[in-house]
């Protein structure tokens, strides 16, 4: 009896200190998912394996206590995939997430493979230290470049734990205690540069903040950089043309069981022009074929403050319940005035892929016409004759238009319309063009600096696919 009990001891330590295996897939090599902290936008990569074929691959995902998941499309880069979930949805615990992948065959597969929206993936959020919002640098902001001449330093202990003392409060710029020189005002403590008689220096700068309880001890400390330069160097800096780039490049060969050779360029730019932003991307593939959806990608886009225009591939943001995530390639602008705004993309989603031809047919009777296969088309004026073939992919184009009241700070009341459409004449050889509609409202209400959120979708779906097999024009 001692030596079965023994036994099964045994074994249970085995299995608990047995690291637990990834799961095995025919299709995924690897999927890369560090673990992220709240309020930051997480990425999420996949690698497949080379004899996987995969031409696109959806991302899935839901944060924690939503029962619905919301769809994104991931970026292609060779084999490998990647997206990014947004700041605001990244909240602690977890996050529930799985793959949907589009074989070059036209099958889908999920990963994990067995029952994926019911058994998951998931990774781990970092909850904030909730100290973190006891103390608010109000300016200036991170990583900001700030006049000396007119630098203000105002740090906000309105939220801060009834067992901090404001007066005790240090602050110190560079290791410098100023703390002497900060005016408290209810729970705002200010510090002026031009009022200071410490020495100013210019160029990159730290301030930090020590909270400290009424024992003295240090409660909590927050730090946060900054530059600091002369009013005419930052008016000089902002007029001047400013352009930045990089290239990078990538070439990989395997050779297993089905060779493959991987070649990628990427290309970015950005620049500044006085109060306008810009910049352009560039993504070569040796992967682009006609004969899939579009490897490679391209944008250009220009930003002045009040007006965002985007050029090429964009990915345009509407509520999350009817599209995010999805490219399109095409023409997309915001106008962000606050009070009204409006969001506007046009273009396609899909590219055309011709469908091939596979073989002529003769039907002896009616009734074996009737029951012809899904992918045929008649050939020629004869009832019986028919071409077989396989299905290619239409053009879908896509219009999505939102105008919304408010800054979304507060309050913001949002319509939607989105419409997605096949070009039934653009290709020869494809099946079920489809006509989507998508229409509807949503309101945010926040309160208390955000810490109380709430918000509402209402919105009405119509679908309508017209026709079984269509013969492009």
């Amino acid at each position: 009896m001692r030596a079965v009990l023994t036994f099964c001891a045994a074994l249970l330590i085995l299995a608990v200190l047995t690291p637990v295996r990834a799961q095995v897939s025919t299709y995924v090599n690897r999927v890369d998912a560090p673990s992220a902290t709240q309020g930051v936008a997480a990425s999420v990569g996949i690698e497949l394996l080379p004899s996987a074929n995969g031409r696109r691959v959806l991302f899935r995902y839901r944060p924690f206590g939503i029962t619905e998941y919301t769809e994104m499309e991931m970026l292609p880069a060779g084999r490998s995939f990647t997206v990014s979930i947004p700041a605001d949805v990244v909240s602690p615990p977890y996050i529930q997430y799985y793959f949907q992948i589009e074989l070059d065959n036209g099958t889908t597969v999920t990963y994990p493979e067995t029952s994926a929206d019911l058994n998951p993936l998931q990774l781990t959020v970092q909850q904030v230290d909730p100290r973190e919002n006891e103390v608010r640098i109000l300016s200036p902001e991170p990583g900001e470049t700030v006049p000396a001449e007119e630098f203000v330093l105002a740090i906000s202990l309105y939220f801060a734990s009834p067992a901090v003392v404001p007066s005790r409060t240090r602050i110190f710029i560079d290791g410098t205690d100023v703390s002497r020189e900060a005016v408290l005002s209810d729970d705002v403590i200010l510090w002026s540069a031009a009022s200071s008689t410490l020495p100013i220096k210019l160029g990159a700068r730290t301030v930090r903040v020590e909270l400290r309880d009424t024992a003295g001890n240090v409660y909590f400390s927050k730090s946060q950089s900054f530059s600091m330069s002369t009013t005419a160097a930052i008016a000089e800096d902002e007029a001047r043309f400013k352009a930045e780039g990089d290239v990078r490049t990538e070439y990989r060969n395997e050779q297993t069981a089905n060779p493959q050779t991987y070649a990628r360029v990427d290309a970015r730019v950005n620049g500044t022009y006085s109060f306008m932003r810009f910049g352009s991307t560039l993504r070569l593939d040796n992967l682009e074929s006609p004969s899939r959806q579009p490897q490679n990608r391209y944008s250009f886009y220009a930003d002045a403050e009040y007006l965002r225009l985007e050029l090429g591939d964009a990915y345009p943001r509407f509520p999350s319940l009817m599209m995010i995530g999805k490219r399109v390639r095409g023409i997309t602008g915001a106008v962000k005035l606050g009070f009204f705004n409006l969001d506007v993309s046009y273009g396609a989603t899909e590219r055309k892929i011709e469908g091939s031809w596979l073989a002529d047919t003769t039907f002896a009777d009616t009734n074996s016409v009737r029951n012809r296969p899904l992918f045929s088309l008649p050939k020629g004026s004869s009832y019986f004759d028919y071409e077989i073939f396989s299905p290619g992919t239409y053009t879908r184009d896509f219009i999505g238009v939102r105008p919304s009241f408010g800054a979304g700070e507060n309050f913001q009341l949002g319509f939607t319309y989105l419409k997605f459409k096949d070009q039934m004449s653009s290709v020869r050889y494809a099946a079920q063009p489809k006509e989507n509609l998508v229409v509807g409202t949503d309101l945010i209400l926040a309160f208390d600096d955000q810490r109380i959120r709430c918000g509402r979708n209402g919105r009405q779906r119509h679908r309508q696919d017209r026709g079984a097999v269509h013969h492009g024009q």
